[in-house]
């Protein structure tokens, strides 16, 4: 089963208005496609009654815990390495006499020797 819908978080202590000025012509653009959802006007005066909340009628249904995984591995630090070529590879175990590398994401590092790069280069 497939479910889609429309997320909207209202600010405690935020001004509850639309601006017209320009440079918040791309909040509009945004925004309007949540508001033509409900009644603009009611959802107007609701905002200056500080009642947002009802308009929206909005329901939690799950609560769900934000966790980060990398999926990083020296295979696919390998992998990646592989593509650059055997040219390449060859170049750095001769004038680097290796390599480092470390996932932009978790920074975990992955060391590669002379040796090690030589036999990836090979097909």
């Amino acid at each position: 089963m497939l479910a889609g819908g429309a997320l909207g978080n209202h600010v405690a202590g935020a001004p509850c208005q639309r601006r017209h000025n320009h440079e918040d012509e791309s909040y509009e653009r945004r925004a309007g496609t949540a508001l033509n959802l409900v009644d603009r006007e009611q959802y107007d005066a609701e905002c200056r009654d500080g009642g947002a909340d009802r308009v929206l009628a909005l329901q939690a249904v799950a609560e769900i815990q934000p966790r980060f995984t990398c999926r990083c591995s020296r295979e696919r630090v390998e992998r990646a390495l592989r593509s650059l070529g055997a040219p390449e590879l060859d170049d750095m175990a001769r004038r680097d006499g290796g390599a480092r590398l470390t996932c932009d994401f978790c920074n975990a590092a992955y060391n590669f020797s002379a040796d090690e790069l030589l036999r990836i280069a090979q097909p």
